[in-house]
């Protein structure tokens, strides 16, 4: 079974950029016309994130979203037959910012939100940074599947990608080494009576707090990332060094400033962001969670 899908995603990958793209826009017209899939909870995000906004606006914004979230798993998938070459051409990072922190001998936490395409900043990074890179991601449940993406989100043999479920283990690799950890960190926790909670996108939403506690146990540098879309097949992996060593904040600033970079840069490009996420599923509580609420 694995065989079979691997060539199957092997002869999509293999399909030139404007044909991959017209197979896009195919499974887009299925999945916003016909299937609706997650259709409501994209609208009410965005009725609720942007209630100034007309529907119409709301709208147009959910079918660019829809439109890179094809995207977003026909190009990973694409990842498959993309070199380096390619892959540099089509998604540019200022990688001087972590050529700087190698320089200076320091290991640098990443923290970035959902958006399109982190697959390839995955790939970006393992390729261009010069530190040991380690990475996490969410496993999927269906061995086959999960083991075609793990051979699509392992370009370099040294990089250390750490499944959600097995965090502790996985860093235990990173010890005594001088590494770039990247961390999408705007999930939704589970343990909403631990979380921190914030401002977010016009609401309260909980936050883990692991992402800015584990930089400050590591004494590392933060990075604070964001991918543009430039256009169709092409993005920008933009980074900004937010402190050299995390200790010296404490971890509710970190995840505040960070909370508050993610929400800035989603509100440049909102359609390259995961709306279909339910993102709000917890419902703020004041008794509960009032004291979580960092002023």
């Amino acid at each position: 079974m694995y065989l079979l899908v691997l060539v199957l995603f092997y002869a999509i990958a293999l399909l030139p950029f404007p044909l991959l793209y017209a197979l896009s826009d195919g499974i887009y017209f299925i999945l916003y016309y016909l299937v609706g899939y997650r259709k409501k909870v994209v609208l009410d995000n965005l009725a609720k994130s942007f209630p100034t906004y007309s529907e119409a606006a709301r709208v147009a914004i959910a079918k660019k979203f829809y439109r890179n979230f094809c995207d977003q798993w026909l190009e990973t998938i694409k990842l498959l037959t993309m070199n380096k070459a390619c892959m540099n051409k089509r998604i540019v990072g200022n990688w001087e910012v972590l050529d700087d922190i190698y320089k200076e001998g320091l290991s640098c936490n990443i923290m970035m939100a959902h958006n399109f395409n982190w697959e390839w900043a995955n790939i970006a990074c393992q390729l261009n940074v010069q530190q040991l890179f380690s990475g996490v991601y969410m496993p999927i449940t269906t061995p086959v599947f999960a083991k075609v993406m793990h051979k699509i989100r392992q370009r370099n043999p040294s990089s250390v990608l750490i499944a959600a479920n097995k965090l502790k283990e996985g860093l235990a690799l990173l010890k005594d080494q001088q590494y770039v950890f990247a961390l999408v960190s705007d999930q939704n926790p589970v343990k909403t009576e631990i979380a921190q909670w914030e401002p977010f996108l016009n609401r309260e939403a909980p936050f883990y707090r692991g992402p800015a506690q584990g930089a400050i146990n590591a004494k590392a540098a933060v990075v604070f990332c964001h991918i543009l879309k430039i256009k169709r097949g092409y993005y920008q992996f933009k980074m900004q060094r937010y402190c050299d060593n995390a200790a010296t904040k404490d971890q509710e600033t970190i995840t505040r400033d960070f909370v508050q970079y993610a929400e800035a840069r989603i509100l440049e490009q909102p359609e390259n962001w995961l709306w279909s996420h339910r993102r709000w599923k917890y419902t703020y509580d004041e008794k509960i969670h009032e004291k979580l609420v960092v002023k």
